[in-house]
């Protein structure tokens, strides 16, 4: 269970709660966001990129297109200060989604429309956060993807790969 105070350092309830945020977001009708996972070179820190689907590698549905720039960015060195708010462990995960949306506008108006392949695939991200199991899509010194399966933080977990985005509508 996440701590979800500020003043202690919990990065995995942290990345969690981020994660609950999207699938809210989801349950919302920005269905076309997705998630870039993964973890920054040399540190222990996971990254987390939120992107509207149309910013995705079309063939490679958990890595965003070279030189995105409309995204939201978190890495757990962040904690509960999500993108800059200094009130993001005392949030509730709706008042982040909401939050989210004022906050990235952008992001969001490319992130409306259905996409229920991706949003029900995100809901195995959610209960392998919850067993303390964070997805990886990139990072220096891990291999590439494997077939079908998305690594994790643990080793012992893999996930099914997120699917490709679904053409622009």
């Amino acid at each position: 269970m996440p701590k979800e105070k500020e003043d202690a350092l919990d990065p995995l309830g942290a990345a969690l709660k981020l994660l609950r945020m999207v699938a809210e977001l989801h349950q919302r009708g920005y269905q076309r966001l997705r998630i870039a996972p993964g973890l920054a070179p040399a540190s222990p820190d996971w990254r987390c990129g939120i992107v509207p689907a149309g910013r995705m590698d079309p063939t490679h549905g958990a890595r965003e297109q070279t030189g995105n720039l409309l995204a939201a960015r978190y890495s757990t060195s962040e904690d509960y200060h999500y993108f800059g708010w200094n009130d993001g462990g005392k949030m509730t995960v709706p008042e982040m989604a909401e939050s989210f949306v004022r906050t990235f506008a952008g992001v969001g108006e490319q992130a409306v429309g259905p996409d229920p392949v991706y949003a029900n695939w995100f809901l195995s991200v959610i209960h392998a956060a919850e067993a303390g199991a964070l997805p990886i899509a990139f990072s220096d010194g891990y291999p590439p993807k494997v077939e079908d399966r998305l690594m994790t933080t643990r080793a012992d977990l893999w996930l099914p790969w997120p699917p490709n985005p679904p053409s622009a509508t």
